[in-house]
């Protein structure tokens, strides 16, 4: 799990804060997180590594 400040939604995608990384939306590593939190997966479990899923909060409209 990271908080929500560790990933900020930005008109292209979610930017993963720590490494820069942004995902589009349309990602398919993007997964509907099941208790409303963020959870990020990364290569190795590396807090520098390559996104491997996230894990993000239903969008509000």
């Amino acid at each position: 799990m990271v908080t929500g400040h560790a990933v900020s939604e930005q008109p292209q995608g979610y930017v993963i804060v720590q490494t820069g990384e942004t995902i589009g939306y349309e990602d398919g590593r993007i997964k509907q997180s099941p208790d409303g939190l963020y959870h990020w997966c990364s290569a190795a479990g590396a807090h520098d590594g390559r996104t491997i899923c996230l894990f993000v909060p239903q969008r509000q409209f």
